[in-house]
C-alpha cells in the first residue's frame, strides 16, 4: 500500500472514532446521574458539606438564593475548606404541572488527587464523586425523569 493510501485510512478511522467517542460523551452527560429518592425538596437547602472517605469534613458552604427572571428557584454556594481546597455549588428547581425538578452540580478543586468524597446537602447523603489527577471533580445530579403511562 502507498504511504498516502495508509495516511487516508489512518485519518478516517481517527475520524470515525472521534465522531464515536463525541456520541458517546454526549450520551452519558445527557443521561446525568439521579438524585436519591426521598430527597425532598431542595428549594430552600441552606448547607452543603463535601467529606472525604473518613467521614470528615474538606468543604462547606451556605446557600443564598439568586434571583430568577422566571418561577424557578437557584441557590448558590461557594465552597471553602483547609489547604486551599475550594469549590462552587449551585441547586436549580423547577415545578411544571405538579412535578418538581431538580438539578444539582458541584464543582471542586484542590483536594487530594484520586481521592472519594461524598456530598451532603442539610445532613442528606446526595452522591459520590472521584478526583482526578489533579484533585479536581465534579458532580452533577438530577431528579430522575418520570416515565408517562
Amino acid at each position: 500500500m502507498k504511504k498516502r493510501t495508509r495516511l487516508m485510512l489512518l485519518l478516517s478511522a481517527l475520524l470515525i472514532c472521534g465522531a464515536a467517542s463525541a456520541w458517546f460523551v454526549d450520551t452519558l452527560d445527557a443521561q446525568g446521574v439521579a438524585l436519591p429518592s426521598g430527597i425532598g425538596d431542595l428549594s430552600n437547602a441552606s448547607t452543603i458539606e463535601v467529606k472525604d472517605s473518613a467521614g470528615t469534613v474538606v468543604l462547606r458552604g451556605h446557600f443564598a438564593e439568586v434571583p430568577e427572571d422566571d418561577d424557578d428557584v437557584e441557590r448558590k454556594a461557594e465552597l471553602t475548606g483547609a489547604a486551599g481546597a475550594t469549590g462552587q455549588a449551585e441547586i436549580e428547581v423547577s415545578k411544571t404541572n405538579n412535578q418538581l425538578d431538580q438539578e444539582v452540580e458541584v464543582s471542586v478543586s484542590k483536594l487530594t488527587p484520586g481521592a472519594t468524597y461524598d456530598v451532603f446537602v442539610d445532613g442528606s447523603k446526595l452522591g459520590t464523586f472521584q478526583t482526578n489527577k489533579n484533585g479536581d471533580g465534579e458532580l452533577e445530579l438530577n431528579t430522575p425523569e418520570v416515565k408517562k403511562p
